[in-house]
């Protein structure tokens, strides 16, 4: 059932792009960028391991095409590392290391609120495909300790391979644009991704004090939070 969703969601989007780019006069290409945060769902019997700020760094080229004054689509090319990690008692001090790089085919289509000349509000709804382009990349593993408020946590994880290495994500956000010289589009958004499959999956064993082990897990399915900035340039307008 999720799949069918998933593929209809796809079918929608990638109708609605085409007859939108079909029907526009106005195409813009840019680039965006943005602070990115990874999200992990931790599965843990000892009730010790929490999430952790998993921050870096995505971006990409973005084609846009504006159908009237109001409706757009989007897609473009993002490149995007995903980390891995977990936290301990929400110590400040905890393990995290790069999982894998991705590309992410982004498909979306907003609807702009204009609030004064060259000033918009746009919300916008999409999805993106994502690629693991490390799928070949050999399985990681790690052990350490963490130390923090008199107590000490040994653990070591491995990642589990039964994971997708092709994934979709839903990704509604809100985005603010201001048109400078008729041409010149700067833009600000904040977003959300949310996934459906795993994409990474780390097994975690560990134990607190010499005490016996623990297991856990730590699965991400590709979500994340972003906020970004984007500059494009309009080529051609209608008239």
């Amino acid at each position: 059932m999720t799949r069918s969703c998933i593929l209809f969601l796809i079918l929608m989007l990638v109708q609605v792009c085409q007859d939108a780019f079909a029907q526009s006069k106005t195409l813009s290409f840019g680039l965006e960028v943005s602070l990115v945060n990874d999200r992990y769902e931790i599965l843990d019997e000892g009730g010790h391991l929490t999430q952790v700020p998993l921050k870096s760094i995505s971006g990409g080229v973005i084609a846009s095409k504006d159908f009237g004054d109001k409706l757009f689509a989007e897609t473009g090319i993002l490149f995007k590392t995903y980390w891995e990690g977990f936290g301990y008692n929400n110590g400040l001090v905890y393990p995290s290391s790069d999982a894998f790089n991705s590309v992410l085919v982004p498909l979306r289509v907003g609807y702009k609120i204009k609030f004064i000349k060259g000033l918009s509000l746009a919300p916008t709804l999409g999805g993106a495909l994502g690629i693991n382009t490390d799928a070949i990349k050999a399985t990681g593993k790690a052990n350490g300790t963490i130390q923090t408020s008199g107590s000490t946590l040994s653990y070591s994880y491995i990642e589990n391979e039964n994971v997708s290495r092709m994934f979709f994500l839903v990704q509604p956000r809100i985005k603010i644009e201001l048109t400078l010289l008729k041409r010149l589009v700067v833009s600000g958004d904040f977003y959300q991704s949310f996934g459906f499959a795993a994409v990474n999956r780390l097994d975690i064993t560990y134990s607190t004090d010499n005490s016996p082990d623990v297991s856990a897990k730590a699965i991400s399915k590709g979500q994340f939070w972003g906020a970004g900035l984007g500059v494009a340039y309009k080529f051609r307008e209608g008239k």
